[in-house]
Order: structure tokens, then sequence, then C-alpha cells
């Protein structure tokens, strides 16, 4: 009997998640259920994942990077343009690239995309194979590139970017 009641109460609880929450779920579900669009050009103002921030290339265009912070597996620095990189512990390789000032207006993705553009200017540029979930408090609009394992999301508020996070898959 316990068995049947516990089994009520997750087929419930899970209809209603599905039903009322699905934007809450964890970003990998989407990964796993959103079609794929190619972001293997894709970039902040030329900077793509995957650079070293050690090569004399990346010093010579960015200049001195300076340390924010780290979380146990990241971490995480400015450079002067505005951007926030991440890099895996022990790793000079960027896994995350973010645009979150306001004031760096003049940094776009490969599409062109800038903060304080709206959500449909996003699905007009880069489709309609995205996801949607909350985190946060925002709303975010993403999509996935499965064969490059690359996520391009636009974190908004009022259906305006505030945010701006490209990285690979594994990051959460």
């Amino acid at each position: 009997m316990k068995k049947i009641i516990f089994l009520v109460v997750l087929v419930i609880t899970s209809t209603y998640l599905i039903i009322f929450q699905w934007q809450l779920a964890p970003r990998p579900v989407y990964l796993l259920i959103t079609n794929s669009t190619d972001l293997s050009k894709e970039n902040i103002n030329g900077l793509k994942l995957h650079e070293n921030i050690k090569e004399s290339n990346f010093i010579k265009k960015y200049g001195e990077i300076h340390y924010l912070n780290m979380n146990s597996s990241h971490d995480y620095f400015s450079l002067k343009n505005g951007l926030v990189i991440a890099t895996d512990k022990g790793s000079h390789e960027i896994v995350r690239i973010i645009v979150n000032d306001n004031n760096t207006k003049k940094l776009v993705t490969q599409n062109g995309i800038k903060l304080g553009d709206f959500s449909e200017k996003v699905v007009k540029l880069y489709g309609k194979n995205n996801y949607k979930r909350r985190e946060q408090g925002a709303e975010i609009l993403g999509y996935i590139d499965k064969k490059n394992q690359i996520t391009l999301e636009f974190w908004c508020e009022e259906n305006k970017i505030q945010m701006i996070r490209l990285d690979i898959t594994s990051m959460n």
C-alpha cells in the first residue's frame, strides 16, 4: 500500500512539475530536448571559447587580465573591455564568456546581439531552435550546438537582454 501511495504522489508531483514548472528544470534537461543550432563561429567581439589566456596574441589583444574569483571548479577573470571569462581550474582555456555590464553595449555576438536588445531580435537572428528557462529571476533564452558542445544564453528581464553567456555545455 505504501508503494502505491508513493507512486501516486510521485506521478502527481512529476505531472505538476512538467506542466507548471518546466522552466525551472536544470539546464542539462534543455540540452537534451532542444534541437541543435550551429554556433561554431560564435564569439563576442572576436573572443571565442577555447582560446588560451596565456598566449601572446590573447595578451596583446586584451592586455592584463584581472582575477575576480574562483569557485570549486573554475577561475573567473575580467578583461579590460568589460568581458568576464572563466577557465577550468588549472587550465588557461576559456570555457565561458559573459557580457553583463551595460557600459559595454559595443560588445556583440556573432549575429550582432548586444545588451538592451529585445529577445524577439535574438529569435529572428538565431532561429526557433531554442529553450526557455528561468534562473535567479531571469528569463533565459538559450541555444545549443550539440556537435561543438557550445551553449549561448541570453538572460532577459522584461524581454530585454541583460546578460549574454557563451560557454561549453558542461558548465552549470
